[in-house]
Formats: C-alpha cells, sequence, structure tokens
C-alpha cells in the first residue's frame, strides 16, 4: 500500500485506469467497479457538487479552464479534484477513470511540472495503474461508434505527445502500473485480466 507524504486521509485500494481516447477506460473502469463493489469515480472535481444545477456551473467552469492557455492554472484547478477524491473516498475502495496522470500528459510544461511533483508528493499515488492500449483502427473505430464527430479523430499527433508525456510520467515518478492492449479484448476479458494482475500483485 503506497503511504501518502502528508496526508493521513487516503482510500483502502485505490485502482486507476489510464489510456487514450478509445481505449475501453470508462467501460472498463465501470465494469470493474461494478464486480469489485467498489466505488467507480470519473470527475474528480466534479465530485465537490451533488445537483444538477451544481454540475451543470461546473462544466461550465471547467470549459473556461480547458479554454485558457495556462498549464499551470489548469494543473491547480484538476489538481484540487484529486485532493477532494482523497478526503471523500478515505478508507473506502475506488477504481477511477484518470487521475493526475491524463492532467498531466496534457498540460505538461516545465512551469507546470512543480506542480504535479507536489501532488503527487503529499497524496501519494494510486496503488496501482492499469494503461490500456489499442490499435490505432480500432481506437478510431470505437470513437467514431461513441461520436463520429469527436474532435479526437482529427488529433492524432497530439495523442501520440500527449501517449509519450504519460509515459515519461510513469517512470520519473516510479508509479507501479501494468499495461494492457485491448485490440482484442472485449470490456469482460480486459476487466478479467486486471483482476488476474490485481491478485499477482497481492492487491486482491
Amino acid at each position: 500500500m503506497t503511504t501518502s507524504y502528508l496526508m493521513d486521509k487516503r482510500p483502502e485500494l485505490f485502482i486507476n485506469i489510464e489510456g487514450m481516447d478509445g481505449v475501453g477506460k470508462t467501460t472498463t473502469a465501470r465494469m470493474l467497479s461494478n464486480i469489485l463493489g467498489f466505488k467507480f469515480v470519473k470527475t474528480k472535481i466534479g465530485l465537490l457538487y451533488d445537483d444538477a444545477n451544481s454540475s451543470n456551473c461546473y462544466r461550465q467552469l471547467q470549459h473556461f479552464i480547458d479554454g485558457e492557455d495556462n498549464p499551470l492554472l489548469k494543473a491547480w484547478f484538476y489538481g484540487l479534484g484529486n485532493f477532494y477524491l482523497y478526503h471523500k473516498f478515505d478508507g473506502k475502495c475506488i477504481v477511477t477513470d484518470k487521475y493526475l496522470y491524463s492532467n498531466y500528459k496534457w498540460d505538461k510544461s516545465q512551469d507546470s511540472e512543480v506542480i504535479f511533483e507536489t501532488i503527487l508528493k503529499v497524496l501519494g499515488k494510486p496503488d496501482i495503474t492499469f494503461l490500456l492500449e489499442a490499435d490505432e483502427e480500432v481506437r478510431r473505430e470505437r470513437i467514431i461508434n461513441r461520436n463520429s464527430n469527436d474532435p479526437d479523430l482529427s488529433n492524432n499527433d497530439l495523442i501520440i505527445r500527449a501517449d509519450e508525456h504519460l509515459k515519461i510520467l510513469i517512470h520519473k515518478f516510479k508509479i507501479k502500473y501494468e499495461i494492457i492492449n485491448t485490440t482484442s479484448m472485449t470490456c469482460e476479458q480486459v476487466c478479467e485480466s486486471i483482476i488476474e494482475k490485481l491478485k499477482k500483485n497481492d492487491l486482491l
């Protein structure tokens, strides 16, 4: 179990699912949480809001932050969600659809690097991260089936760079992780593979 640096509040077991669009993150995280009886968490800072109206306010704020060309602002904004995640699910078992790492892969810069380092130092890391991968054609097909107008369909170069940033972070901060290629797997098979790896790592 990872020990946090300053905080004594943390989930009992923290499983994180990462990867680029089209690899099956959300579907896998939701199904895995149901199988294990864990809490599924998708939008971290959105946890601060508890009704439809306030959630709309959050989405407006998120849209504003995403539109600003300021990686420091984005790093702190999304970092706040991770602090609240630890507070809200202290002592509970959770599966997250992305963690701080996704923020890092999109908003990494020389100035924002210290923010990510600080958050990881204070909060610690998930007990294990599963990095899902899939062939480009399969990812593209899945994204089209989900939303044929998804802007990620035209952002392949950006996606490749973001994926590289994610792997840099994993190695730089010695994050415990497993890679699963979902190209020819059903979601059920991905979950079975994850559970096998959780047992192998003595987490179940």
